[in-house]
């Protein structure tokens, strides 16, 4: 468990505009805030029309970001926003799961290597900007190198976790940086994940 808060608002702007995500992850973060919804609208870059996100349009990642730091906080009451954020990036792969998209990828991947070898064209094909490597280990781990990454290190080890979790699979996951700074606000060069299960 992860203890203590982000500056949520410094990680959120520290994001480039041209860096997105599908709307197929941004919909569930509008049914949760539900009546909220409305005070979320004016803090969005590109809020969307009539509040419905389009499965596979592209939408700012600074946006999904905030929302789900907003639904973090609403869920999570009790934890800091590491933790909270955490938990819920870890629901990303049911998210996933439930496009068309990712039926298809799972259905050709059945083991946690798998998943962890077709995370870089995955991820490609639902988001602009950052971009993954993968290199397998020994038996039953992995190296994940995330370049472009602006959010929090939190959130990337949730979405790991989630992923890995479907598969049945329980990772232990080291980070680190290989050049540029550990800062959540800051771009390090390469962000390092060494991932066993």
């Amino acid at each position: 468990m992860f203890r203590g808060d982000i500056d949520d608002r410094a990680i959120i702007q520290a994001f480039p505009k041209d860096q997105s995500l599908k709307g197929m992850f941004f919909g569930r973060f509008v049914e949760e805030l539900a009546d909220d919804w409305k005070t979320v609208v004016p803090d969005l870059v590109a809020p969307p029309a009539l509040g419905r996100y389009l499965a596979f349009a592209d939408y700012p990642n600074a946006d999904h970001l905030l929302l789900a730091f907003r639904c973090a906080r609403r869920r999570f009451p009790d934890v800091g926003s590491r933790e909270s954020i955490r938990r819920v990036a870890r629901e990303d792969m049911a998210t996933f799961l439930g496009s068309t998209l990712g039926r298809i990828t799972a259905a050709m991947l059945n083991t946690p290597e798998g998943a962890m070898a077709a995370l870089p064209s995955v991820y490609q094909r639902v988001s602009k900007g950052p971009s993954y490597s993968f290199e397998p280990g020994e038996k039953s781990s992995a190296v994940l190198r995330l370049r472009d990454s602006y959010g929090p290190w939190e959130y990337i080890v949730g979405q790991i976790e989630g992923i890995l979790g479907h598969y049945g699979a329980l990772p232990t996951i080291l980070c680190s940086v290989e050049g540029g700074t550990a800062n959540s606000a800051a771009r390090p060069s390469v962000r390092r994940f060494d991932v066993s299960w």
